[in-house]
């Protein structure tokens, strides 16, 4: 059990140790100097599937070395056992991609990283091989995601594949840029402070009410005498929904299945301020994204997940 625990540590302090703010930067080495800086971090082990993750809280500090290169030293504790780990990350402009190394306190492996960065920028894919958490005389595929989720924050998760081919999540983390203390703050409070809010609470807004069901005009009859709402006529971009605007700004949409396959269903759209940082906050939380933020012309940017059976929307105006 300790032993994959670590091997997750290992993997999850790695990847998470170099990336920083904007996902816009041009893709070579001078993005790695935007990976500099001291950052706080809560992550999950999942050492049983089924199981709730183990949380730990953890810190990174990030340098670079000269023009080519950051390096991540990074250390956590879990289980009553210290760990620490260095990482190595540089652009090879010859072989267009991101190369790697990490050492760590707990083993003798030398991890060796390939990745590339999608076209966004946002987002961040490394590749590696090493001893196989079921048998340490085999060798595994891992794969890092890490996604920045905003100016100062940014998400991380680690699966192995198994022999199947699927792929099994064994380490999420959330990382946040350290803020400057006051004197006398203790560090101590560094995984209370994570999950704390960092500004007063925001009123939340269901911006759009989607409801699709087989009998469109019947619903919207129903709701129309029930509310007094006024549904007009279908709305090409929004899925031939016909739309009723409600006194808060809010919005309904009734429209039929698109296909076959779609489920009548009731599906309530939240209102954000930043979609791709609300999306990973859910995708953190074990949502499953069904559609990923997408614009939709004249109207803003939506993005659907599914939580335990129930779906979810989000919306950016």
């Amino acid at each position: 059990m300790r032993k994959l625990v670590l091997c997750g540590i290992t993997l999850a302090l790695f990847a998470c140790g170099a990336f920083a703010r904007s996902p816009r930067l041009p893709h070579d080495q001078e993005w790695l100097r935007q990976l500099v800086g001291e950052w706080d971090a809560k992550f999950n082990v999942y050492m049983q599937p089924g199981q709730p993750p183990t949380e730990a809280p953890g810190t990174d500090t990030v340098r670079t070395l000269g023009e080519y290169w950051v390096i991540s030293e990074s250390t956590t504790s879990m289980m009553g056992v210290s760990f620490s780990g260095i990482l190595s990350l540089g652009y090879d402009p010859q072989k267009k991609h991101f190369a790697g190394t990490w050492v760590d306190s707990m083993g003798g492996y030398l991890w060796v990283y390939t990745g590339t960065l999608n076209d966004a920028g946002d987002t961040l894919t490394l590749n590696t091989q090493g001893p196989s958490m079921q048998d340490p005389d085999m060798t595994a595929h891992y794969q890092e995601v890490i996604r920045i989720t905003g100016d100062d924050t940014r998400t991380f998760t680690s699966s192995v594949r198994m022999e199947d081919g699927s792929w099994t999540k064994i380490l999420t983390i959330e990382y946040r840029r350290k803020a400057s203390r006051q004197p006398g703050e203790d560090r101590a409070q560094t995984g209370q402070h994570l999950a704390e809010p960092q500004q007063a609470e925001k009123p939340m807004y269901v911006h759009y009410l989607e409801i699709v069901t087989p009998t469109v005009d019947k619903t919207c009859e129903v709701l129309a005498k029930a509310t007094g709402v006024t549904f007009g006529k279908p709305i090409a971009e929004l899925g031939n929904a016909r739309i009723a605007k409600l006194k808060n700004g809010g919005q309904i949409g009734v429209r039929a299945p698109m296909h076959q396959a779609e489920d009548p269903v009731v599906r309530p759209y939240l209102l954000v301020e930043d979609i791709r940082t609300a999306i990973a906050a859910a995708e953190a939380a074990g949502a499953q994204v069904a559609v990923p933020p997408m614009e939709i012309p004249g109207h803003g940017t939506i993005a659907i997940y599914f939580l335990d059976g129930i779906q979810h929307g989000f919306w950016q105006r």
